[in-house]
């Protein structure tokens, strides 16, 4: 989330811009601080298609933001929405499924080591659902699928029972956002540039007459 607000001094040096017309001063400065969170929200959206390696669908759903008004200056952007299937990131289905969510990072191999019921190593797959739904998955050995339990049959053997597969999740957009490195702080620093931009175009309007 940022949240981006200006103080009484800000206020008054508008006024003194605005001279006579200082009474449209907390107009100017809400205009202001609402372009520059949309300008933010489009920058935000612009970092993390150009750092991550997913086609993110509804980013412009995820980023929304809650405008100053006359009343409270202040407008916060906010980012929300659960973590995105990996399978959505870049990835390579060969023997041992390999992915990466950065894009300035290599892929990385989804396999455990020596982690099935013999020891052998534990891959990953890619599959298709009966839903529908597309993932990358690994089975989970030592549970078992709910309905497809260990069972005793009739010549008094027993089934294994089918393992359970969980699915690999990359970050949320929440978490593509937080960045600090990749995505977050390099927004953040255009912001007082952005209001600087936008409080001079809303002055001259108002000076102009418009």
């Amino acid at each position: 989330m940022i949240t981006f607000k200006v103080d009484e001094n800000a206020l008054k040096m508008i006024e003194l811009k605005l001279d006579y017309m200082s009474v449209k001063a907390p107009e100017v400065l809400k205009k202001s601080i609402n372009d520059t969170a949309k300008m933010l929200k489009n920058d935000l959206k612009v970092e993390v298609k150009k750092n991550y390696t997913a086609k993110v669908g509804g980013i412009n759903k995820a980023i929304s933001i809650k405008k100053a008004t006359n009343k409270q200056i202040v407008a916060v952007v906010t980012v929300t929405g659960k973590p995105i299937p990996l399978v959505q990131f870049k990835n390579v289905a060969d023997d041992s499924v390999r992915a990466k969510a950065i894009k300035r990072n290599k892929l990385k191999p989804l396999t455990l080591s020596g982690a099935d019921h013999n020891g052998k190593d534990l891959k990953s797959f890619v599959a298709k659902m009966s839903n529908g739904h597309v993932g990358i998955f690994q089975r989970t050995p030592g549970k078992t699928m709910k309905g497809h339990g260990s069972r005793t049959l009739k010549n008094g053997k027993k089934t294994t029972g089918r393992d359970a597969i969980k699915q690999f999740y990359g970050n949320s957009i929440v978490k593509m956002v937080g960045n600090e490195d990749l995505v977050c702080s390099k927004v953040e620093k255009k912001a007082n540039d952005y209001l600087k931009e936008s409080l001079d175009k809303h002055i001259a309007k108002v000076l102009e007459g418009n």
